[in-house]
């Protein structure tokens, strides 16, 4: 058993116990600082017996005596730093964040517990942080003009925040300055090694670190002394009489050990001076290193300054505003510019969406789109028959009950890779035409289209065949995209009806202000009835097999991890979402099976 601790006033051995190099065995024992560093553990070794002081030349053994420190009440628990409770402050509330450019200052809600303010993106999504701040180090300040506006910085980290009222900022600033006043403290356990004794040490080491040169002109000196000693010695030696031949005997040995012991010290002084200027090249080539990395941490910490002046929304707008007086004339000039060359563009889709609904289309059997459309439903319609279990080139991607998503690689003639997504579904309650005419009537596609900011129906063919473009909506980072398709809604023979949507060029949709989406989709649907017999045809008795089959190339650049992740989790939600629609529009209605029954 370890013996008692000492009692505070009283004196510790600490004895250091280096073994040679050569001989040493595994388990040997070295105490440093009252410390068994032994291979069978770590334990404090204590006494309250005051120890010889003794200093061995041979450098195997040093003791000398340390006063003990008071034993600490928690001696057996973790030698970590521990951190005093912090002042159990909460808060939280909802406040306005400034996001990006895009979309400025949008409502977060906002919590703050023990020292930390963090953000979600409503009360409801607490479980996802979208970022965190420690008020005890960060920087918080009022806006000279916004005064509901506070910011709180720290290092390249910004939040620009705006309350509800002033009394509001008020509230929560006051909060953050009482945790900001009295901050987190450590508390720090008592050890046995001084401060002093081992900064004394590291002076040393660094004192004799200098001194080597010095230390080597000495060796020079000496070697020189001795060379002139023993020169002399000889010459002297050479005078005694020389019919004695022991004595000869020794002036030659005295004088091959001189020299062979010189020779040997030249030696030691070429490869210590040759060694030490290694080191200083090695020392210059470090210290080159570091200026050059302290000039590169210099201009990235300019840049990042720079960053964060214009990251806000001052860059934007308040008389604090970064811009020029002609630089904010300009850019007006050319929004205000762009919005009414947008008005005009999208009152010429509105009058050629008006002229398209109204005008009764005659039924025609061709026209500019036929053979391509044909064509395109044959080889949609093979594939979507295909098993994707029968061939390896589909690959599962989701199994949810009724729904399967499968996934294909498609090389494009750009060499882009899109995946070709096939969904299986089965929805209850309404017809294949009803679910095909719910997709196709450009009257219901915004009840079930919600990546669409608006679209226009820019040319009616035939009855079932028209072209529409869509001007989707943007999600930031990425640049706005739209998309110009040709509808087409067909019944295969009995209970199977497709849509087939292609991407088409068209005079009347714009190209110089979006990026232009290529998509290729086909939307099967066979409907199985189980009627039994002498009972009236209800709803119950419906059940629809869907198809849903989608090659959508988003143009311009999107990282392929992305743009795969984006689609698996989208399409499963989109088909979700329109089967749902689709029930709860025909719930009411009568039951229709073909376009006769419409």
């Amino acid at each position: 058993a370890a013996p008692a601790p000492a009692a505070a006033g009283q004196n510790v051995p600490v004895v250091a116990v280096i073994p040679e190099e050569e001989g040493s065995q595994a388990g040997d024992t070295t105490l440093v600082g009252g410390l068994d560093t032994s291979a069978a553990g770590i334990s404090r070794q204590e006494s309250s017996e005051p120890a010889k002081h003794e200093v061995h030349e041979d450098g195997h053994a040093i003791s000398f005596q340390v006063p003990a420190s008071e034993p600490h009440p928690h001696d057996d628990d973790s030698s970590e730093s521990t951190m005093e409770e912090e002042t159990e402050v909460s808060k939280e509330g909802t406040l306005s964040k400034w996001t990006n450019y895009v979309h400025g200052w949008q409502d977060r809600h906002v919590v703050f517990k023990n020292g930390h303010l963090s953000y979600y993106k409503d009360k409801e999504d607490l479980k996802c942080c979208r970022g965190t701040i420690d008020v005890a180090l960060a920087t918080i300040k009022k806006h000279e003009f916004d005064n509901v506006r506070f910011d709180i910085s720290l290092g390249d980290q910004s939040f620009y925040l705006r309350a509800a009222s002033e009394a509001m900022r008020t509230e929560w600033l006051d909060v953050l300055a009482d945790v900001k006043g009295s901050g987190p403290k450590l508390k720090r356990r008592p050890s046995t090694l001084s401060l002093a004794s081992i900064t004394s040490t590291a002076s040393g080491a660094s004192t004799r670190a200098r001194a080597f040169p010095e230390k080597l002109a000495e060796v020079r000196t000496f070697r020189d002394l001795l060379q002139n000693q023993a020169s002399a010695l000889s010459t002297q030696m050479s005078l005694l009489p020389s019919d004695n031949a022991a004595v000869q005997r020794e002036v030659l040995g005295v004088k091959a050990s001189t020299a062979a012991m010189l020779e040997t010290l030249a030696l030691c002084i070429d490869a210590m001076t040759s060694r030490e200027e290694y080191w200083e090249r090695r020392m210059e080539r470090a210290q080159r290193k570091r200026r050059q990395l302290e000039d590169q941490c210099k201009q990235l910490s300019q840049v990042t300054a720079r960053q964060a002046e214009f990251s806000g929304p001052d860059f934007v707008e308040g008389p604090t505003s970064v811009l020029k007086e002609e630089e904010f004339f300009d850019a007006l000039e050319t929004g205000l510019d762009q919005i009414f060359s947008d008005s005009q563009r999208e009152q010429m889709l509105t009058r050629l969406d008006n002229e398209a609904q109204n005008k009764h289309a005659a039924p025609q059997t061709d026209h500019r789109f036929s053979a391509m459309l044909r064509q395109t439903v044959t080889e949609s319609v093979q594939l979507a028959d295909q098993d994707p279990q029968k061939d390896a080139a589909w690959e599962m991607v989701l199994e949810d009950g009724e729904m399967k998503v499968y996934r294909r690689e498609v090389m494009d003639d750009k060499g882009l890779v899109c995946d070709r997504l096939k969904a299986y579904h089965v929805v209850a309650g309404v017809t294949a035409y009803e679910m095909c005419q719910y997709f196709f009537d450009t009257k219901f596609r915004m009840e079930w289209e919600h990546t669409v900011e608006k679209f226009f129906v820019l040319e009616r063919f035939t009855p079932d065949t028209l072209i529409f473009h869509n001007l989707h909506k943007r999600v930031w980072p990425s640049a706005q995209r739209d998309s110009c398709c040709i509808s087409h809604i067909k019944n295969l023979g009995g209970d199977r009806w497709v849509v087939q949507n292609l991407s088409v060029d068209h005079d009347a949709a714009p190209r110089d202000k979006c990026v232009r989406v290529e998509v290729n989709i086909l939307l099967s649907i066979k409907t199985s009835i189980a009627q039994p017999p002498g009972v009236p045809l209800s709803r119950a008795h419906i059940t629809s097999h869907v198809t849903y089959m989608a090659y959508v190339n988003p143009g311009g650049w999107v990282p392929p991890a992305a743009l795969r992740a984006v689609s698996k989790r989208e399409y499963p939600k989109f088909l979700r979402t329109f089967c749902a629609q689709s029930v709860k529009h025909y719930a009411d209605k009568p039951i229709l099976l073909d376009e006769a029954a419409a």
